[in-house]
């Protein structure tokens, strides 16, 4: 999950921001978390 969230920073290491409102964009190769694997791991 960690991945999936770090994604969503810029080259720049500041999140994308979407201008008017300031919401965290998903940049276009985003993918979800594997969050079975990670309940399975644990």
């Amino acid at each position: 999950m960690h991945r999936t969230n770090m994604a969503k920073l810029g080259p720049d290491g500041l999140p994308i921001l979407r201008a008017g409102d300031n919401k965290i964009l998903k940049p276009a190769d985003w993918t979800p978390p594997d969050l079975a694997r990670v309940i399975a791991r644990a």
